[in-house]
């Protein structure tokens, strides 16, 4: 997905990595960064609000994620910089 997107300067392989899925959500749920997951994994935060997809374009592969995190983080520093978004004018 990084490579679809064309996000330079994004590191993956920094930061906690969890054994499963739902730790990765609970985890973004709780304002800990975001995380790459399977839609249909985080579909239930998605549809309740406590998550959000920060990109409308579908990647299709068997093995697909999405990044997913709370709306309270959409202008955090690192969110922003994951999703190749400024807000600050930089």
């Amino acid at each position: 997905m990084i490579d679809h997107l064309q996000l330079d300067g994004v590191e993956i392989e920094s930061g906690p990595m969890f054994g499963t899925t739902s730790m990765g959500i609970q985890a973004a749920k709780h304002c800990q960064g975001v995380v790459v997951a399977n839609r249909m994994l985080a579909q239930a935060e998605i549809d309740e609000g406590t998550m959000v997809e920060p990109f409308t374009t579908d990647v299709y592969d068997e093995k697909a994620f999405y990044v997913v995190y709370p709306p309270q983080m959409a202008k955090s520093e690192k969110v922003e910089h994951f999703c190749g978004v400024d807000h600050r004018g930089n």
